[in-house]
């Protein structure tokens, strides 16, 4: 389980980046070595950054440090390019973090997303952002050094903007410090008598069955939200892959074969994209849903873990993510179905903007189904292992 550090301790973290930007900019391990500099110079603070080429070691199993690093870090460093949003590991860490955030209950904690732009993109990271994380990294605010990575690493414009780095990550580290202890404090306040009881005297037997009925209810009524969302999952894969028929109904509805004047291909074009118009829309809408649903149902186990875990119910435990994982295999292969569809549509994009843009929403679509498709693959009984 991921621990926050007292202002004495050293704080964790990770770097979530892409290979490909980094290779043509070469500036993430100078950011990592400046950081931690800095932050220890400015503030006093002591950071372990974890960073897939530094914390591995030679044998390790790759995809298992990655996990073992991110679930241990309290502070996720976002290098937020294009090529960030069209890495499926990238997009896997960022998910992971946030949905450890969201499931911990504090909003703070999800503060502790740092995003850095190397590059400047303001149409792609924007609140309005079809991508679901280029929203989230433009809500949580990003920090743009564009100007320090083009000048170089140990220019003055490089120092000023690890310093605004610096700032900003023990702020929002210490804030998320005092919710937590906070939040602490309360627990440890001594409840007040309850109504009916003298302040000096215990329980009866009938308070303690009440005690006992809402615990049960809040597990209960977890489990009977994970078991709910699952069966809109289920439903929502079903109506994809009928979406998916229609589209390809669609395409084969109008016959391209023989036609050699470019007009009258155009308007077959276009009345074929027409026509996929309305299912495409539908899988993209359903992608996203499938992608929401999903993210829920991740937090929501992950609450059930930490309670489970707590009450020392393993076994139950155990054979409830087993159960899970079992139930969700209606999901496979409809990624790769929408996969097949869209590439047997390429050559029509490439001849019609009107087809390109009517499969546009499909292709979102499938990006979200596979963010989903993704998280899904995590769920089982390892995933205990993964969290603790």
């Amino acid at each position: 389980m991921t621990s926050y550090a007292s202002a004495a301790s050293q704080i964790q973290a990770f770097i979530s980046y892409d290979h490909a930007t980094d290779d043509d900019l070469q500036f993430v391990e100078p950011l990592h070595i400046s950081l931690v500099k800095m932050i220890k110079a400015t503030h006093g603070r002591d950071v372990q950054i974890f960073r897939d080429k530094t914390g591995i070691r030679w044998g390790d199993p790759f995809q298992d440090a990655i996990k073992s690093g991110l679930t241990g870090a309290s502070v996720l460093f976002v290098i937020a390019t294009v090529a960030y949003l069209e890495s499926e590991n990238c997009r896997d860490e960022f998910n992971t973090f946030l949905n450890a955030a969201n499931a911990s209950g504090s909003k703070d904690l999800k503060r502790l997303i740092l995003p850095i732009m190397p590059i400047n993109a303001p149409k792609v990271f924007n609140v309005d952002a079809e991508d679901t994380i280029a929203r989230e990294i433009a809500k949580i605010q990003y920090e743009q050094i564009e100007d320090a990575v083009l000048d170089g690493p140990g220019s003055p414009t490089w120092k000023h903007a690890m310093v605004r780095l610096a700032h900003r990550f023990v702020e929002v580290v210490e804030a998320a410090e005092a919710a937590i202890a906070e939040s602490s404090t309360a627990e440890l306040k001594p409840a007040s008598p309850k109504k009916g009881l003298a302040a000096t005297g215990t329980s009866s037997d009938h308070d303690n069955d009440e005690e006992d009925s809402e615990d049960d209810r809040g597990i209960m009524d977890a489990i009977l939200d994970i078991h709910d969302d699952l069966a809109e999952v289920t439903n929502l894969a079903e109506n994809m892959t009928a979406n998916m028929t229609a589209v390809t109904t669609a395409a084969s509805s109008v016959r391209l074969d023989n036609v050699s004047d470019p007009r009258e291909l155009g308007v077959k074009l276009r009345t074929i994209a027409a026509k996929m118009s309305g299912p495409s829309s539908a899988l993209g809408e359903e992608g996203a849903q499938m992608r929401d649903r999903v993210n829920k149902i991740d937090v929501s186990l992950r609450r059930m873990i930490m309670i489970q875990v707590e009450l020392d119910n393993q076994p139950k435990l155990m054979k409830d993510l087993q159960e899970i994982s079992d139930n969700l295999q209606v999901i496979n292969g409809v990624d790769e179905q929408m996969e097949a569809l869209l590439n047997s549509m390429r050559q029509a994009e490439l001849a019609s903007s009107a087809v390109r843009r009517s499969l546009q929403p499909m292709r979102s679509g499938l990006t979200a189904f596979r963010d989903a498709a993704r998280i899904i693959k995590q769920w089982g009984p390892q995933m205990v292992d993964d969290i603790y």
